[in-house]
């Protein structure tokens, strides 16, 4: 459907917002399949696909440092606070306070450093992909919370992954323009989904978890038919 989205283009539509607006199932679809194919478990749909779109307009390299001053910063600020009484809110409120100080000085101090690296540069990062990285935090804190650190770090680290899969799709040319100039793949995403979401099977992880068991349960199988 390449004329429809040059129609788009000609009618005013800037080609970000349609490239973003078109990305925008992708990922979510990407999310849904690596949770209920794959068996990888995301900080829900909204944390991976904000993450991804902010790594394309970041920069790799920048997106992720911030990203791990972030989580790394929620986990020791909320262990400060561990045993002062604080509401949720109030807490949550102080953990995004104590983290833009800290990335706030760690821009200061990047800045002050001569470093010939543009990809060490981290004083024009887009100020929207910044808030964006830095919403996780919510996420993060409350798996936290409800469950453990280990529990915690697990999915930062399986959301991640979504998130630089689903980045790697938008950096990538070819799959960039296929998305862009074939918009009939959009409709066809939602029949995607309803698929994944009527799948009962096991997950890819689950094969490799219980491999031994299978291993072990067909050979009995096969001793019961003779």
């Amino acid at each position: 459907m390449p004329n429809f989205t040059e129609w788009l283009i000609g009618q005013g539509i800037s080609e970000d917002i349609i490239f973003v607006l078109v990305f925008i199932p992708v990922l979510v679809t990407l999310t849904t399949f690596s949770r209920y194919i794959t068996g990888i478990k995301t900080f829900g749909i909204y944390a991976s696909m904000v993450l991804a779109i902010a790594y394309f307009y970041t920069g790799l390299v920048q997106a992720f440092t911030i990203t791990m001053i972030v989580v790394i910063s929620a986990w020791i600020i909320r262990s400060l606070l561990r045993k002062i009484r604080l509401h949720y809110l109030a807490r949550l409120a102080i953990v995004y306070c104590g983290i833009t100080l800290i990335i706030l000085g760690f821009m200061v101090v990047t800045s002050l450093i001569p470093l010939n690296n543009p990809y060490l540069n981290f004083t024009n990062i887009p100020p929207l992909a910044l808030v964006l990285i830095i919403t996780i935090t919510d996420r993060f804190m409350a798996s936290y919370i409800k469950k453990d650190l280990l529990t915690a770090a697990r999915l930062t680290g399986e959301t991640l992954i979504v998130a630089l899969i689903g980045w790697s799709l938008m950096r990538w040319e070819v799959t960039r323009n296929f998305f862009m100039y074939n918009l009939w793949i959009l409709p066809l995403l939602i029949v995607v989904n309803v698929l994944i979401g009527q799948y009962a099977g096991f997950r890819w992880t689950e094969f490799i978890r219980f491999s031994q068991v299978i291993r072990n349960v067909e050979p009995s199988d096969d001793t019961t038919k003779k």
